[in-house]
């Protein structure tokens, strides 16, 4: 399983075809878009609230199965 973001992969998980320990993606789940607002900068600067309210927007998310 591979994440993208803008075309450039953020993360890659390996099936090694051991056991469903390994390999948790074979039930339903679902996926969660999140945008933090501080994290390690924020917290240390502080957070500008002069920008809220602001709106998130996910113009799509496309989700492909691999041809083996």
């Amino acid at each position: 399983m591979k994440g993208f973001v803008d075309d450039h992969e953020i993360f890659h998980v390996d099936n090694e075809h051991k056991s469903f320990k390994e390999w948790p993606f074979d039930q339903n789940f679902h996926w969660l878009i999140n945008l933090a607002v501080g994290g390690n900068w924020g917290g240390k600067e502080g957070v500008d609230d002069s920008i809220f309210p602001v709106t998130f927007e996910v113009d799509y998310v496309r989700v492909y199965d691999l041809l083996n």
